[in-house]
């Protein structure tokens, strides 16, 4: 079945991934799946594909969502999609406010052999749990969620508990004389574990052997403790234990139950050895013990309870044994053996045990050698060693390459102080494949006491974290590198999803390309958040990357948005890249694009300069060229200059001036180019003379001209543009001008008459010698009068 679209991440995860996929998240507080953020979606992902159990609590009224191996933790309770303080009510005053810490302030928890009081069942269940919640970040920087890595340990915690208990009525018992002190003892190591022994009773044979009577008990209040309250008589009739679930409670009791009343019993023989009875032992007497309320009857407690017995049969045994080998010598040789064999029994099993434990287990002698004197086959595994070159050897001898990490240290320290060390995610450098790597450990060092109380060894429990450790730390730089990039790039970047196009991410640049925020565009169809991009060819562009899986790449493709309130056109690089399902579907689109508006307006802008450059220097009234290098190789030349030259544009470029225009050589212009080109001085030159050939003749004309030095970007002298204007014409009428005048003045002094001339105002411009001897002025005074007055 193909997962529906946008849902992808839902896919697989095995029962719990159905649960999801079928769930209505549209009434649940997260709402529906579309509406998922991409860290959610992450998170699921990660969640339902892991065979660790996990859990995500979403929202600001955190919101479950788990995985399979998860679920057996719950029970019978149905939490997917419910609010966590609907779920687990009885311990949410524990569990909600570490939420809130993650949630609130993003401070990650770590809880390790949590209890917990579950309704998981039909009763409020003890259960413990080492989990740790690190918040999950959405994208908007903020705190979404919170994930959770929870495994059950109340099976260790109870064994732990429950052999302390056996650990300290050993040493309790250890050398008494006599039963009534070993059931003492007895009681007194039953006292300091309420929870797996609500209460206790010891009946024994009363002296006249016909009947049971109550000889210890221990925490009985509400109760019946005559002997007929329990089916004593039954249970000697048959001689095994059994499970009571019906406890008598005493008539005040009944009228006010307590909150939490113990349901069972269990009621067991405790054997008399040496006291026998045709086909079974004489019980020493009956041990009724109560079952813990918060736990189901399993065969961990009937265990723990049958050793209880075992361990007070085995001291009155002992009891008995002493007063019995002051009697009869054989009969203690005999139970000697029998112990001794027992605990060879024992031991045998617990070296197996210990032997195919799936932890890292080993047993350290003192400081200052720390002997291995046992080790298990996973220890010997984790640190790449055969058994021969473990056991029997110290530690700086069995593994020299763990010198100086400082384990030597915290083994002297647990040997001193009598206390564990406790440790996770602690690397350490050991020799595997014969390459110095490391690894990481979850351990603790565990003091071993002589019944005196001596600390003579320490027992290793570790287990290897290096995967979970390495994938998360790979997993964390990957995305730190990642969310840097994306971020920090001044390549614009999105993904679009199904064939709507729906914006799954875009990083800053992309929406500063588009003139949006991220929220105006995050999770939106792309033609719904920038619609104003609609029907100019991309919808098209697009559906083509996801129907044929062949990228698109756009070069300064111009694209019309709305930006600050109005559309601007402006132009792109850009590439449409197909992202493809592990299945090889194509659901999503890459978009890797760069604002290239500022270089086509530019060039464009560039050549419309160098077209009216160009225009002008083809339509400029005067003549220009534009030469290069020290020969002066014509690079440009405008229409007027050819014509000054008489020179075709074919002729003169890329021809050095003097090649092409020969004859002006030699008349001083070399002297000029040169001197522009070393000094960097513009010169000008007016009404100069040149000889060119004109008609086929030498001609002289006269020129106007400027050389202007030609310097590139970093300041040298390149080149030199020259400017020419033909100004012979004027030259020759100014001559022509000058030669008529001159002829006037010399007609007007040869006349006897008075002549002068004068401009439209008045005033006198010339006049000849009679005139003024007429007027006895100087010319300045004439010329001030004005000819009215001399009329």
């Amino acid at each position: 079945m193909q997962p529906v679209p946008g849902e992808e991440f839902m896919a697989g995860g095995g029962q719990m991934g159905a649960l999801i996929r079928n769930f209505d998240w549209a009434s649940s507080p997260i709402g529906p799946v579309a509406g998922w953020p991409q860290s959610l979606r992450t998170s699921v992902s990660v969640c339902l594909h892991s065979r660790f159990p996990m859990l995500i609590w979403w929202g600001p009224e955190p919101v479950k969502i788990y995985n399979d191996a998860y679920r057996p933790l719950i029970g019978t309770k149905q939490a997917l999609g419910r609010a966590g303080r609907l779920v687990w009510p009885e311990n949410w005053d524990f569990v909600g406010p570490m939420l809130a810490g993650v949630l609130d302030r993003g401070e990650a928890t770590w809880s390790e052999d949590q209890l917990l009081l579950l309704n998981r069942h039909p009763y409020l269940e003890e259960a413990y749990f080492t989990f740790s919640y690190s918040p999950i970040h959405d994208e908007s920087g903020g705190i979404g969620g919170v994930f959770c890595a929870v495994i059950e340990t109340t099976q260790q915690v109870l064994r732990e508990r429950r052999s302390k208990t056996l650990r300290d009525l050993a040493q309790r018992v250890a050398g008494v004389e006599t039963g009534e002190a070993a059931l003492e003892k007895l009681f007194l190591a039953l006292h300091e574990n309420p929870h797996d022994v609500p209460f206790a009773l010891f009946y024994r044979p009363d002296e006249a052997g016909t009947g049971l009577q109550l000889a210890a008990h221990l925490r009985d209040e509400g109760l019946r403790t005559d002997e007929t309250a329990w089916p004593l008589a039954e249970l000697s009739r048959t001689g095994q234990a059994q499970l009571l679930d019906e406890i008598p409670f005493s008539e005040e009791s009944r009228l006010n139950p307590p909150s939490e009343p113990v349901r069972q019993a269990y009621a067991l023989p405790v054997a008399q050895p040496g006291l026998s009875r045709p086909g079974r032992e004489q019980p020493f007497g009956w041990l009724v013990l109560g079952v813990n309320p918060r736990r189901a009857f399993d065969d961990e407690q009937r265990y723990f309870f049958e050793s209880l017995a075992g361990s007070a049969a085995l001291a009155f045994a002992t009891v008995t044994a002493l007063d019995a080998e002051r009697r009869r010598a054989e009969t203690l040789i005999e139970i000697e053996r029998a112990k001794a064999e027992a605990w060879q029994q024992a031991e045998a099993r617990l070296q197996n045990l210990f032997m195919q434990a799936p932890v890292v287990l080993a047993i350290l002698g003192r400081e200052p050698h720390f002997i291995f004197q046992m080790a298990n086959q996973a220890y010997a595994d984790i640190v790449d060693r055969r058994m021969d070159e473990i056991l029997g050897k110290p530690l700086s001898q069995a593994l020299p390459e763990v010198r100086g990490q400082g384990f030597d240290d915290l083994l002297t320290q647990v040997m001193t102080t009598g206390i564990p060390y406790v440790s996770t995610e602690t690397p350490a450098r050991v020799i595997q494949g014969g390459q110095l790597r490391t690894i990481y450990l979850n351990f603790m060092y565990y003091p071993l006491r002589e019944p005196g109380g001596a600390v003579t060894g320490v027992m290793v429990v570790a287990t290897d974290v290096t995967e979970q450790v390495e994938a998360r730390n790979k997993m964390e730089e990957s995305s730190r590198v990642l969310n840097a990039m994306f971020s920090q790039t001044p390549l614009g970047i999105a993904t679009l999803q199904g064939p709507e196009f729906v914006i799954e991410l875009a990083n800053p640049a992309i929406c500063q390309f588009w003139g949006r925020t991220h929220v105006q565009v995050n999770k939106k169809p792309l033609f719904e958040a920038l619609p104003e991009v609609a029907g100019q060819g991309f919808e098209e562009m697009l559906a083509g990357v996801l129907q044929t899986g062949q990228p698109y790449i756009g070069t300064e493709l111009p694209a019309t948005l709305e930006r600050d309130g109005q559309l601007d056109t402006v132009y792109f690089d850009f590439v449409y890249e197909p992202l493809r399902e592990a299945d090889g579907r194509i659901e999503r689109i890459l978009i890797v694009a760069t604002d290239s508006t500022e270089k086509v307006l530019a060039r464009r802008a560039r050549k419309e300069s160098e077209v009216q450059l160009n225009r002008v220097f083809e339509q400029a009234p005067v003549a220009i060229a534009i030469a290069r290098g020290d020969q002066y190789v014509i690079q440009l030349v405008n229409p007027g200059m050819c014509e000054f030259w008489n020179r075709t544009q074919e002729q003169l470029l890329g021809n050095p001036i003097f090649d092409v225009i020969p004859e002006a050589a030699g008349q001083g212009f070399e002297e000029l180019l040169q001197g522009v080109m070393q000094t960097g001085i513009r010169v000008t030159g007016t009404e100069v003379p040149v000889t060119l050939i004109r008609r086929g003749v030498p001609t002289v004309v006269y020129v106007n001209f400027l050389y202007e030095p030609l310097r590139e970007a970093d300041g040298r002298i390149s080149g030199i543009i020259a400017m020419a204007i033909d100004v012979s014409g004027q030259v020759e009428n100014r001559r022509k001008i000058e030669e008529s005048e001159a002829r006037f003045r010399q007609m007007a002094e040869t006349m006897p008459e008075k002549v002068w001339t004068a401009e439209a105002n008045g005033n006198i411009n010339h006049c000849n010698q009679r005139a003024l001897d007429y007027t006895g002025l100087t010319f300045q005074e004439l010329k001030d009068w004005g000819w009215g007055p001399v009329i």
